[in-house]
């Protein structure tokens, strides 16, 4: 978006401001001074749009909160101008880091609507993993059954090709005892072919 600092960098006007206001400026009052012209009006219309935006919204978190003003000041700021970006701090130039102008509490809660937001987002993907996991078990469930169903299918089977090779009697393949008399008929036919040779 266009500004009106010209050749002068952030950095040195904000000094300037700080000089002449005796504090630092915040981030609307230093965005609103390099996006008017010498005349007072602004650079263009998104520019004032984007400021009156911003301004609604810090007088909306400001009732009823107890947060620190320049905190509200740089949420408004953000819900209106879009996010940071890039690891810089949106709106005051190429000098300023993240760490350099947040400090080490950067990673601070957020208050007001986008904590709320922020609440809301962990309840949905709460309810989501919730649903992921149902929806597992009943995988896991059904993968169960159809692992039994095998099973059984190729007991069947290995039984049935036993019975029809004359490897079991079709009356004992049903006995309990079928896998043993099995075993004893193979020792039965390998110390018979061992006696031919």
């Amino acid at each position: 978006m266009a500004h009106t600092s010209g050749r002068k960098s952030y950095a040195r006007k904000r000094k300037e401001m700080e000089i002449a206001l005796g504090k630092e400026p915040d981030r609307l009052t230093f965005w609103e001074v390099t996006h008017k012209k010498k005349n007072g009006n602004f650079v263009n219309v998104d520019a004032e749009n984007s400021l009156n935006t911003a301004r609604r919204k810090f007088v909306e978190l400001s009732q009823g909160s107890e947060s620190d003003t320049s905190k509200l000041i740089d949420e408004a700021f953000l819900d209106a101008m879009g996010p940071e970006h890039n690891g810089r701090v949106k709106g005051l130039g190429l000098g300023p880091t993240l760490r350099s102008y947040y400090g080490v509490k950067h990673m601070n809660l957020p208050t007001g609507e986008s904590s709320e937001r922020q609440s809301g987002e962990v309840e949905r993907l709460k309810g989501e993993l919730e649903h992921m996991k149902n929806k597992m078990d009943t995988l896991m469930d059904t993968f169960t059954s159809e692992m039994d169903r095998i099973k059984a299918l190729l007991s069947d089977r290995v039984l049935n090709s036993q019975v029809a090779g004359g490897n079991i009697n079709p009356v004992d393949a049903f006995s309990p005892n079928h896998h043993q008399s099995s075993n004893a008929s193979y020792q039965v036919r390998s110390e018979e072919n061992h006696h031919t040779i």
